[in-house]
């Protein structure tokens, strides 16, 4: 359905092919228009873009080292570096998959709980209505 097509990158000059399943990925994604530039020039691009934006340091609030970050830090707010903050998230995942187990299991003894309750209410009526018919 697809073809290779040339074409030519409005930032060098430059041909490049726009493959078959590049057209293909744009279609499934809904782009209407071919790319403009080349991967190279795409990728220079992006990369100028995320250059300009400024960075802070500042320490970090669980071991103490250098964090850089791309936001201006709060004195009310603690900053951590990249891998303690991997370890927090972690952490804080870890803690919810343990609620979640936890909140299931309650779940689970309340409904078996209620099932009893019922199952004993059945049996008490039957109990009665025995003793009626004798």
């Amino acid at each position: 359905m697809y073809e290779d097509k040339t074409l030519i990158c409005k930032e060098c000059g430059e041909e490049f092919i726009f493959t078959a399943g590049e057209q293909e990925f744009y279609a499934e994604k809904g782009f209407e228009n071919e790319p403009q530039r080349c991967k190279p020039c795409r990728d220079a691009r992006k990369h100028a873009a995320r250059a300009g934006r400024e960075k802070y340091e500042a320490v970090c609030a669980t071991c103490g080292g250098i964090a850089t970050v791309l936001f201006k830090p709060r004195e009310d707010r603690p900053v951590y570096c990249s891998e303690c903050f991997a370890k927090m998230k972690e952490s804080e995942e870890a803690k919810l998959e343990e609620a979640q187990s936890e909140e299931a299991q309650l779940e689970e003894a309340q409904s078996e709980e209620a099932q009893s309750e019922e199952a004993q209410l059945e049996e008490a009526q039957l109990e009665e209505a025995q003793s009626e018919e004798a």
